[in-house]
């Protein structure tokens, strides 16, 4: 079944509707031992699919990314920001200022007792990417952050905006000369006062609720929110859609969680094959018989769930996507054919030798690639570590379930 093209009759009816199926405690178990098969060994696009990858990340748990840890750096580096601007420091002085608070607080929060997700923990002082760096635009997506424009350019403009900042009130008169905003949301909780000396990960009740209002506040209201407010623990999920509470959902929650299970559920086989086609290129046995036994069970799993993958309604599927800012234009017709041979065959395993999909994958790491591409280039297929891309995609669930714990606890739910 092919959306990108003309669908027949028959292929339109069996493209209607959703066939959600909820699980037994077992199934949950099963399904998230399968998943943490390749959790967290990487988290690279080879086949070139995370704009779609984002685009389903961003409608389930927006502000978010990959390389968040904690929820309390929302805290944080509006804080130190804050801080500084009470100050009145320099635009020539501010980043470096803020760059030695942010590796302050990497030593400040090592001496807690908590010291899970701590940004810098490895590389302490050498720390490239700053908490500033990673929670920027999640901050923006919040409203935390009323300034509009890069980090650079608040650094650049620090000064003169304080200037004009200082006398700003937020107002609706329309006659009145419009201030400019602040450059912080003013209802942020006030950092405590001996802040950055001392701080930990936890946030208090009062935090928890802000930034669960914020995140509350974005529209359409995200499963973010829902995850936070309404769903009781997730416990061991490792994705979403094991959630224990999923069966409860109402629309659209239960649709965009199909969408994503779907998608997420057919792409892994492409990866797998990917992996196994560099194990075959390479001759290394041990990684060709992990990457068939793997393949082999993903085609059991697919061929379990083959009722609802028929049903999946590919179309609403694209329009689901392309709501999101993310570009996915070119990785369609590469997820399209493979949808295509991945509903077409009665029996995925027989996908393991099925030259239309070598194909489509050597072509499209290809694409992605070009020179560098592991498949046509024997010196970077020699870098080739077991690993590449071989993880099934959860849209950066491994992070929100950190942030929405916190959230959680900060209001006093089990997480």
């Amino acid at each position: 079944m092919n959306c990108h093209s003309q669908i027949s009759s028959k292929e339109k009816a069996m493209t209607s509707s959703f066939a959600w199926v909820d699980f037994s405690e077992d199934d949950r178990d099963r399904m998230n031992k399968i998943m943490r098969l390749f959790a967290e060994k990487d988290t690279l696009d080879e086949l070139g699919i995370g704009a779609v990858r984002d685009a389903i990340a961003d409608h389930l748990f927006p502000g978010t990314s990959t390389i968040q840890t904690r929820a309390r750096y929302f805290f944080f580096v509006p804080w130190i920001y804050l801080r500084h601007e009470k100050r009145k420091t320099l635009s020539n002085e501010i980043s470096n200022r803020a760059h030695n608070d942010e590796i302050k607080l990497i030593e400040v929060l090592l001496n807690t007792s908590d010291t899970d997700g701590v940004i810098g923990k490895d590389a302490r002082s050498a720390l490239q990417t700053l908490p500033s760096n990673i929670y920027w635009a999640g901050l923006g997506r919040f409203d935390i952050r009323r300034f509009d424009g890069s980090q650079d350019e608040y650094h650049r403009g620090f000064s003169s905006r304080l200037r004009l900042v200082a006398d700003a009130v937020d107002g609706d008169d329309e006659d009145a000369p419009k201030p400019i905003r602040r450059n912080w949301d003013p209802n942020l909780p006030a950092a405590p006062q001996d802040f950055p000396n001392t701080a930990e990960l936890a946030l208090t009740s009062n935090e928890a609720e802000y930034l669960a209002m914020r995140i509350d506040a974005l529209q359409p209201r995200p499963l973010f929110s829902l995850l936070i407010r309404k769903l009781g623990p997730f416990g061991n999920a490792a994705v979403p859609w094991l959630h224990p509470d999923v069966g409860a959902l109402g629309e659209p929650y239960r649709s965009q969680l199909e969408h994503a299970r779907n998608f997420s559920e057919t792409l892994h086989g492409a990866s797998l094959l990917y992996n196994l086609m560099l194990a075959e290129a390479l001759g290394s046995k041990e990684y060709i018989e992990q990457y068939r036994t793997a393949f082999t069970e993903w085609a059991q799993d697919l061929s379990a769930r083959r009722a609802a993958i028929m049903g999946w309604d590919q179309l609403k599927f694209w329009d689901f996507v392309n709501e999101s800012e993310s570009r996915s234009d070119r990785s369609r017709p590469f997820i399209d054919k493979w949808l295509a041979i991945t509903l077409k065959s009665a029996d995925p395993s027989l996908i393991l030798e099925n030259n239309e999909a070598r194909k489509l994958i050597r072509e499209r790491e290809w694409d992605t690639k070009q020179n560098r591409a592991r498949l046509h280039n024997r010196r970077a297929l020699e870098r080739w570590r077991g690993a590449t891309g071989a993880s099934q995609l959860n849209f950066r669930w491994h992070r929100v379930r950190a942030i929405v714990g916190d959230v959680r606890r900060g209001l006093g739910k089990e997480p």
